[in-house]
């Protein structure tokens, strides 16, 4: 970037082309910080940004249909939002048995969780003097707000 700025600076002509590279704006969390506190935290917010649901009656225990009043089509919304907020894909059959803020809770934990133990490296050989110390490898969970 410094070397760019450099030349766009020598050549007022190419100073007028560059421009500063627009950054995406998008929250992103390793798995080893991301606790079940912030997952549960995470599923709260995107339950209160629904309309339909009382924010009084929200908690996580609350069940989708019998506590907070969403029918069936509101409930897949809701998980299609968890999907959202946390990049991940739910299948539909395991969607489907997602009926409290609990059971969204623990699926998200349960995949992030599984993610970051498929994504840490194998660990190095102890002859192999400075590489036998681990790796450090994070995964990604993010969402957009």
């Amino acid at each position: 970037m410094f070397r760019l700025a450099l030349r766009a600076a020598a050549s007022p002509a190419r100073a007028a082309l560059v421009r500063p590279a627009a950054v995406p704006a998008f929250r992103a969390y390793s798995a080893a910080a991301l606790t079940k506190d912030d997952i549960t935290a995470r599923v709260l917010d995107v339950l209160k940004s629904f309309e339909k649901v009382d924010a009084s009656k929200l908690s996580a225990t609350s069940a989708f249909t019998s506590d907070l009043g969403l029918d069936s089509l509101d409930a897949v919304e809701v998980v299609m939002a968890i999907e959202e907020e946390f990049a991940i894909e739910i299948p539909d059959a395991e969607a489907d048995a997602i009926n409290t803020v609990d059971q969204a809770i623990e699926y998200v934990v349960k995949v992030c969780i599984a993610s970051a133990r498929d994504a840490e490296p194998p660990r190095a050989a102890a002859d192999h003097g400075a590489l036998s110390r681990p790796l450090r490898v994070s995964f990604v969970c993010f969402g957009s707000h």
